[in-house]
């Protein structure tokens, strides 16, 4: 048999670029809620981001024709959609709008657009039970430069109003369980994510509107801090990198103490804040953590007690980026090495 010499890039296959790009189905975007679990997944069949429910019923998608959740905030995106007493809020991808949509079966039934104007953008999204509405990272360009602030959207009459502004950029509006309490992250230009931001917090007041923000840490522009999050208890937690490594830290007596444990562990325990609305760890009432943590090139997931005590729950992956906690269990899409 004669053998023929082919350049490299050029051998012949009966793997076609088609067949591995149908092969890219991705999964993002998870939430427990509504008695079942939500997910985020990209198919490239038909080049769209769908919405899919499961629970004891059986597993559906939400996302009728011409729909596809995605956020284009920061290019990036991220967080492109949030659970409600009414259903789901999410941001199609197409105009970036804010739409409302029930879990009705009746398909007839079209997603209800909350915002519309084509000059902004919207991402993390988050809803605030207290004021039935939606927050989120909006984002308009103006004057050849983009622009960010906090916005509040009423799940009523979609009316919108601005709850944060004045920095560069915004991410991460958080709320805690009695709706109280914002928490958020900022920062400026030239200034990335990974490289310098700050932690800030603000309170309602008795008509029901936002106090003076605080910065609770960060100010020095010497950290960069990510993900706060309010445990159950109120305890609020945030992942800073102050020593080298994001590490998840509490807030007491108005500054950030080292969580035990976690804080020694000489990793990270979260990636670079690329996107919008990534949730690597996860605080409980009393005091315990879910961890993902990168070591050694790996992910890795922790559960650790408020001693510090820790254990190992799941096999090593190379990429979560959501964690989130039904009633008995947790959740993680994973990419397995």
């Amino acid at each position: 048999m004669t053998k023929t010499a082919i350049p490299y890039g050029f051998w012949p296959s009966d793997w076609t670029a088609e067949d591995a790009a149908s092969a890219s189905c991705d999964f993002a975007e998870l939430r427990a809620g509504h008695g079942g679990v939500f997910w985020v997944q990209y198919d490239p069949a038909d080049v769209r981001s769908t919405l899919w429910y499961w629970h004891a019923r059986g597993l559906r998608s939400l996302t009728p024709p011409g729909f596809s959740l995605r956020s284009r905030v920061y290019e990036y995106g991220g967080g492109a959609f949030c659970l409600t007493d009414a259903g789901v809020a999410f941001v199609n991808e197409q105009d970036q709008q804010i739409y409302l949509q029930g879990l009705s079966t009746d398909a007839a039934t079209p997603p209800i657009a909350l915002t519309d104007d084509d000059a902004c953008r919207y991402g993390d999204l988050q809803f605030d039970t207290r004021q039935r509405a939606i927050l989120a990272v909006e984002e308009t360009a103006e004057e050849a430069r983009s622009e960010h602030r906090l916005v509040s959207v009423s799940l009523v009459d979609g009316s919108r109003s601005v709850l944060i502004e004045g920095s560069d950029f915004y991410s991460s509006p958080t709320l805690d369980a009695t709706g109280q309490r914002l928490a958020w992250i900022e920062w400026q230009r030239p200034e990335q994510p990974w490289t310098s931001t700050s932690l800030w917090i603000a309170e309602r007041t008795e008509n029901d509107r936002w106090g003076a923000p605080r910065c609770l840490a960060g100010a020095a522009g010497n950290e960069s801090l990510q993900q706060p999050r309010f445990a159950p208890d109120g305890a609020l937690y945030c992942l800073t990198d102050r020593e080298g490594w994001w590490q998840p830290w509490r807030m007491q007596d108005d500054s950030l103490v080292p969580v035990t444990g976690a804080a020694a562990a000489g990793c990270d325990h979260a990636p670079a804040p690329w996107q919008l609305g990534t949730v690597s760890y996860l605080p409980s009432a009393d005091g315990a953590l879910l961890l993902t943590r990168i070591m050694d090139g790996y992910g890795l997931l922790f559960e650790q007690d408020s001693q510090g005590n820790e254990r190992q729950l799941a096999m090593e992956f190379s990429r979560c980026r959501q964690l989130a906690a039904g009633e008995r269990h947790f959740l993680l899409p994973l990419t397995e090495n």
